[in-house]
């Protein structure tokens, strides 16, 4: 089979948090939660109430708490994911992001226009990697520079989807030929493409391009987002039906 093809055909189930290593470990972590995990959880737990008021004494920073509990599609809250709103900053969740990993080699969770997520558990002690938050956190927001606000400006609001020309398979598994980002308006799309976050698509395999929905991708990748779904994931090229 053509390799290009089962590399296509594995993003469309793909997770956009490939898991391979926690699948493998299912038994151990069961067991290390049966046998340790009160102890550990209670202790991150207490642990991720004295990091959300420590994130509030950084200027700028706020955090999502359980106060969100109730609110219009909000079912629950999940203590263990510290969601930190930076609007304050005036930078974007990428910008901030992107300084806590140059300057003290910290991946967050999720990063988007407003807000980054960090997730703890119980699979260590949760003070000193809350202490390397709470310093990468600080480094960074002391970082933001005048051209980071300008980053910030509004990101383009979600188009309306493109007329399906043809069904979904025929456009993924049939003829098909790379164009230019350029060259890909009015084509038809052989490959999904979806902004991340949220990683929903925005173009299904099928439907032709539009500007609107080309522009729309184009600026997420610009504030810093990722397209998923894409075999060129900078969007230099795109995978369209042959003609």
């Amino acid at each position: 089979m053509d390799e290009d093809i089962i590399d296509r055909s594995v993003t469309l189930v793909e997770s956009t948090s490939p898991n391979a290593l926690l699948t493998a470990s299912l038994d151990a972590a069961q067991r290390f939660a049966a046998t340790r995990g009160q102890e550990l959880l209670g202790e991150t737990l207490e642990t991720l109430v004295r990091t959300r008021e420590r994130v509030r004494e950084i200027p700028g920073l706020d955090v999502l708490d359980e106060r969100l509990a109730g609110r219009t599609s909000v079912a629950a809250w999940d203590p263990l994911r510290l969601s930190i709103d930076v609007r304050g900053t005036g930078a974007t969740g990428h910008r901030i992001a992107e300084l806590m990993r140059e300057r003290d080699d910290i991946v967050l969770e999720l990063f988007s226009e407003n807000v980054v997520v960090a997730v703890f558990g119980m699979g260590e002690t949760a003070a000193p990697a809350a202490d390397r938050l709470i310093e990468g956190l600080r480094h960074a927001v002391d970082q933001v520079e005048p051209e980071d606000l300008e980053r910030r400006r509004a990101f383009a609001e979600p188009p309306p989807w493109g007329p399906l020309e043809l069904a979904p398979r025929d456009a993924f598994l049939g003829p098909q030929e790379v164009v230019s980002y350029e060259d890909a308006e009015g084509r038809i799309a052989a490959e999904s493409l979806a902004a991340y976050p949220p990683g929903v698509p925005n173009v299904l395999p099928g439907e032709r391009l539009t500007a609107p929905t080309l522009g729309y991708i184009a600026d997420s990748l610009d504030h810093g987002g990722l397209v998923r779904g894409a075999s060129d994931r900078t969007l230099k090229t795109i995978r369209v039906v042959s003609e």
